[in-house]
């Protein structure tokens, strides 16, 4: 097999004004590199990639590419090869099926290479731990400075310090997050925010901004929180998570000039929440 792959090599590449001679060509060192005839695939990618620069869409090339990108662990030029294969008219059905399939492995795959903090859960935080008794410390010593008048900010201070209390780590073992405690301290930092927006009264507005969180949510990984999504009536451009929650300005939504740009603000957020920001502040 090796002698007759490199005389098809060796005539392909002295075949002259034969349009199909490149996809053979790129077919051989396909082969010459799953079969063992060369150390890796670089060689076939090269050409291929000049190939599609040269000739456009080559179904073929594209469905090949996505092939080995996915072999290779690539998982995101395997999803772009394997896109542009399926955007492409008259190929075969049995390909088609095959390229869904192979995309729907690729996005599992560069997803689970992509997101880096699924061990978060399992591990013991000892700088959390610390930071969050030095944080009760501060906050118990604030109540006694401001005992006396001013009872609503004592009770906000006294709330935060038994919520706090309540995420404590115990004695010196450090600290393990649970999505239940990120949720408690996200809704903790709601309610002590200065914004006073109340959601809009559009529900039609609402729904959409919603539906577009779920599906990001839906389609990458992260920590497991039952989010609530709220449109806040403000002309200010912004939005904001914290754990469970998402917060979208209406003036956000006026500001973006198409659905993309508010798509990537709400990723943006919600890459917080992966990171689990709020937790190791």
């Amino acid at each position: 097999m090796r002698k007759a792959l490199e005389s098809l090599e060796n005539s392909l590449k002295n075949t002259k004004g034969c349009t199909a001679c490149g996809e053979h060509l790129a077919w051989v060192y396909y082969y010459q590199s799953r079969y063992g005839m060369r150390d890796d695939f670089s060689r076939f990618r090269d050409y291929t990639r000049k190939l599609l620069k040269q000739d456009g869409d080559n179904p073929t090339l594209l469905f090949l590419l996505g092939n080995v990108a996915l072999a290779e662990r690539d998982g995101g030029e395997a999803i772009a090869m394997l896109k542009r294969f399926l955007l492409q008219e008259g190929t075969k059905p049995e390909w088609q099926t095959q390229a869904r399939n192979l995309l729907a492995q690729a996005q599992r795959e560069f997803l689970k290479s992509w997101y880096g903090q699924a061990d978060f859960y399992s591990k013991v935080h000892y700088n959390i731990a610390e930071a969050l008794q030095n944080r009760i410390a501060t906050i118990t010593a604030l109540q006694k400075q401001l005992a006396g008048p001013g009872g609503t900010t004592q009770a906000k201070i006294g709330a935060t310090t038994r919520a706090l209390q309540d995420l404590s780590p115990q004695g010196k073992e450090g600290f393990q997050w649970t999505p239940n405690i990120e949720m408690q301290l996200g809704a903790q930092a709601l309610s002590s925010s200065k914004d006073t927006a109340r959601p809009v009264q559009d529900p039609k507005l609402q729904k959409y901004v919603q539906d577009l969180v779920l599906k990001l949510v839906d389609k990458t990984p992260g920590p497991p929180y039952s989010y609530r999504i709220d449109v806040l009536d403000t002309d200010a451009v912004n939005a904001f998570a914290v754990p469970g929650s998402v917060m979208v300005n209406r003036g956000l939504i006026r500001f973006a000039q198409n659905e993309a740009e508010l798509v990537v603000v709400l990723a943006h957020e919600l890459g917080h929440n992966y990171a689990h920001h709020m937790a190791r502040m």
